[in-house]
């Protein structure tokens, strides 16, 4: 009998990438792995039966009724698309569902049989709040990071400035009004709110963002700088004729459904607002500006929402005033990093604490491994029993042995398309960024084939 697994893909995140690496080593132990999105997830679960499901959020399985249901006959892992936070109550929430109400929160606590933490903050934060049993939370590491690499020997030159959109408020891909897109915010509780706050707080900086993005718009095109913009993954990206219209040959749209690894061979620098984006350039040591910093003091009260708090703001460039972002920009061009320095000790530790980016044993892998020995029907079916027996005595080549071992298998895999039972062909899910994944597992896979 084979296993079946189900892995939910959010198709624009930053970490799409892992998604296709997991079904990889799966189907390595002779998982069968079928991939769902958004449009497709609930016929899935409707109509075929999966063994294991990695779903990045809980509340994507429905109900908590339904998801109880689901509980009885799959293995249900949890492993968030956005881990790299600060705020306890946002942790918990993350968990289990920003919009339901306290008591479903709780029970749905309980019904992953493991929840994958990015680091030992996420331990520390969801063990405070006594709702998860301590065999229920495993740090792994942020998937985000494992193909993140060094950008050090870019020719800068003629390469456009990276932008990071903040426009996901009033330009959501799921196509609401701006009165359906208030309504909602204005019930959401807990993560981005507290007793002091409401939804105004988040408009208020999502809005001055959007105009200092205009502002950062006209300027380049004043200099003739190109930008190549990359949207947030929850915007309308078909709404974007009007700033192409606007702006012409400056404002570049293209790449942007690259995984953020690839993206970033395409761009001198990353301009953005505080964002959990800046981790990842930080471990690429990529030059990063932050514009935050420009939307002045009289509105700076509202970005101490949970939700806006990034301390990795605190390690980015910061610019004094509109003279100091295009100098920075300029100076980054011609090659110059010594402004754009990440060898702060204060930085690298803030990092670990919530990516374990210092681990040994790559993130995906840990996942995937950990996945197999909790399943019991796998390891009685499966042929790997001595190796799994070093794993659980936590002998940490057989990780390392895994990746030497499926390089042929994958480089034959990627080589073909990928069609599921829906008939969808998952190639078309990271447009043209699908030719370049070949290289990018490669090269992931040549890190580790040589240990011994």
């Amino acid at each position: 009998m084979t296993i079946k697994a189900l892995i939910h893909v959010e198709e624009k995140r930053r970490d799409l990438l892992y998604c296709f690496y997991m079904k990889y080593l799966f189907e390595r132990h002779g998982i069968d792995v079928t991939l769902s999105n958004r449009l497709v997830l609930k016929r899935y679960l409707k109509n075929l039966n999966f063994d294991i499901i990695v779903i990045p959020v809980c509340t994507l399985l429905g109900t908590l009724e339904e998801q109880e249901i689901l509980n009885k006959k799959s293995h249900i892992y949890v492993y968030p698309t956005e881990g790299a936070l600060h705020d306890p109550r946002d942790l918990f929430h993350k968990y289990t569902g920003y919009r339901n109400e306290t008591s479903l929160r709780y029970q749905r606590a309980k019904l992953a049989r493991i929840n994958f933490l990015w680091g030992n903050l996420a331990l520390r934060g969801l063990q405070k709040s006594d709702y998860f049993p301590e065999d229920q939370l495993e740090v792994v590491g942020a998937q985000r990071i494992q193909f993140i690499k060094k950008y050090h020997d870019i020719d800068r030159k003629e390469l456009p400035v990276g932008f990071l959109s903040r426009f996901a408020l009033f330009n959501t891909y799921k196509n609401r009004t701006n009165f359906e897109e208030l309504d909602v915010m204005r019930n959401i509780h807990g993560y981005a709110f507290d007793e002091t706050r409401n939804a105004e707080d988040y408009v208020w900086a999502e809005w001055a963002s959007a105009r200092i993005t205009f502002e950062f718009l006209d300027k380049c095109k004043e200099r003739n700088i190109k930008v190549k913009y990359r949207p947030h993954p929850r915007e309308e990206t078909s709404n974007y004729g009007y700033l192409k219209d606007k702006y012409g040959d400056i404002f570049d749209l293209s790449d942007m459904d690259l995984p953020y690894e690839l993206w970033l061979e395409k761009v001198s620098s990353v301009v953005s607002f505080n964002s959990t984006a800046f981790y990842e350039s930080m471990l690429a040591d990529f030059p990063t500006i932050t514009l935050t910093p420009l939307i002045g003091e009289r509105l700076g009260d509202h970005l101490k929402l949970p939700v806006h708090f990034v301390p990795i703001s605190d390690y980015v460039y910061s610019p004094k005033d509109w003279n100091d972002v295009f100098r920075a920009i300029e100076q980054i061009k011609k090659g110059d990093l010594s402004d754009f320095s990440h060898n702060n000790e204060k930085c690298k530790a803030l990092i670990h604490d919530l990516y374990n980016s210092n681990d040994k044993i790559p993130a995906i892998e840990k996942a995937v491994l950990t996945i197999m020995v909790d399943f019991k029907e796998f390891k009685k079916q499966s042929s790997f029993g001595s190796e799994l027996k070093f794993l659980i005595k936590k002998h940490t080549m057989y990780y390392y042995s895994i990746v030497r071992d499926s390089l042929p298998f994958l480089k034959s895999f990627l080589l073909r398309s990928s069609i599921d039972a829906s008939g969808v062909n998952y190639i078309l899910l990271v447009g043209k960024g699908f030719r370049k994944y070949k290289k990018v597992i490669e090269d992931n896979f040549e890190k580790y084939k040589n240990i011994n």
